[in-house]
């Protein structure tokens, strides 16, 4: 997936960095009260490369695992 099409269904991301070897991140962020969860998607040449997340949603009182909390991010990018 390229950048254009990640801004266009996830919408705008919290930051955006460039390293001067042309491999740029960009950070997105969803959180709420207590619950967070922060994807950082490396791009080389446009295109999305790698990934990492990091998250922290306790919901239903720890009954269930939080990471699915990071899906709410691109949500409009699932067809």
């Amino acid at each position: 997936m390229s950048s254009a099409e990640l801004w266009r269904c996830a919408g705008p991301p919290l930051r955006e960095e460039t390293s001067p070897s042309g491999v740029s991140a960009i950070i997105y962020r969803y959180a709420d009260l207590k619950n967070f969860c922060q994807v950082t998607l490396v791009l080389e040449r446009g295109k999305v490369r790698d990934f990492s997340a990091d998250h922290s949603a306790p919901e239903f009182f720890w009954l269930v695992d939080g990471s699915n909390y990071c899906g709410r991010i691109f949500q409009g990018c699932i067809r």
